[in-house]
């Protein structure tokens, strides 16, 4: 009965990029970004179905850029750097220790993802062709009483390592294997200890 339909949620949103390409091969680019997501139903409901919190939409900043260089015609390589900084992110934050409840989704202030990404493909011999990827994230809470704690369940080091075959008559073989370090768990907003394995 308290819930004012009438109520928009809405925000500017522009999207900047220019690529550069240097000569044959080297090209550079640079992004700037603004974004935003609203609380989906589960969020809003909560576990029982009872709970109706205040969500306000996630709102963010994105900047981008990086570089790319291809040898010859058998080697590409990407490198870029990444920067997010969000508002309200939406976030599981559990009671506290001891309580009997479920805990709630919560609107963190301000979160910042930053990081480092690599790419590379290679066609090692026809019809074969190697990726591979590396990420290194580090998002951390910028406010409260977790200011500079890393977000849990977000791991700083992932990767992965592919492979293509032409098999010919419109058939492709691919294969990936995925790496993810270890994590904190989603309730170790302390940052304690590392709960998640790497796999």
């Amino acid at each position: 009965t308290d819930v004012d339909g009438a109520k928009a949620f809405d925000q500017w949103n522009p999207h900047l990029g220019a690529n550069w390409r240097w000569s044959a091969t080297p090209s550079t680019y640079a992004a700037w970004g603004r974004t935003m997501r609203y609380p989906n139903r589960d969020e809003l409901l909560g576990f029982l179905g009872g709970a109706s919190p205040e969500l306000r939409p996630e709102r963010a900043t994105t900047w981008e850029a990086g570089v790319r260089e291809e040898w010859g015609r058998t080697f590409t390589g990407t490198v870029s750097v990444f920067r997010t900084d969000v508002r309200d992110e939406i976030f599981f934050v559990p009671p506290p220790a001891g309580a009997f409840a479920f805990g709630t989704n919560q609107n963190v202030t301000r979160i910042r993802h930053q990081g480092v990404e690599t790419g590379w493909r290679w066609a090692a011999c026809d019809p074969v062709t190697l990726t591979g990827s590396y990420t290194f994230t580090r998002t951390t809470m910028e406010t409260g009483a977790f200011d500079r704690h890393q977000l849990p369940l977000t791991p700083r080091n992932q990767g992965s390592l592919g492979l293509e075959a032409d098999l010919g008559l419109g058939l492709l073989f691919t294969t990936r294997t995925r790496i993810v370090g270890p994590r904190y768990l989603l309730n170790d907003l302390d940052n304690t200890t590392r709960g998640l394995g790497a796999y």
